[in-house]
């Protein structure tokens, strides 16, 4: 399965998350879709994944997705919260990648990140 697959299957493809990409960990984008595709950056992709060592800044001045600002809710070294609205994005670290998913307002938060952290174990298991 491509990386393009997960993205459109196992993400978009369940119909709680309006956007999704997956990337490595020093934010090169390996496949994307739904309302971020295009407007996502590498730089903001490293920042992420850097911030799970420390949020601390994240903490002060958001989280930038696509340029649009969230605020930052949680995270646990694996997994990072983060919200805009009524809408948000549910972001997992593997060993290798960075899966990030946004929703909106009409998913509820838990749906999009039980697809994400699912999707995120399943590549922890591969090697991934």
């Amino acid at each position: 399965m491509s990386w393009q697959d997960y993205v459109n299957n196992n993400l978009l493809g369940t119909g709680t998350c309006t956007g999704a990409a997956i990337a490595g960990h020093d934010g090169n984008i390996w496949a994307e879709g739904g309302d971020i595709a295009g407007r996502v950056t590498q730089a903001e992709l490293t920042k992420i994944s850097n911030a799970f060592n420390d949020p601390s800044g994240f903490q002060a001045d958001g989280v930038r997705i696509g340029g649009d600002r969230y605020i930052y809710l949680t995270s646990d070294g694996t997994v990072m919260r983060i919200k805009k609205g009524a809408g948000g994005a549910i972001i997992v670290k593997t060993g290798q990648a960075i899966i990030l998913a946004t929703y909106n307002d009409t998913i509820q938060p838990g749906q999009c990140s039980v697809v994400v952290e699912k999707l995120g174990d399943y590549l922890k298991s591969v090697g991934y």
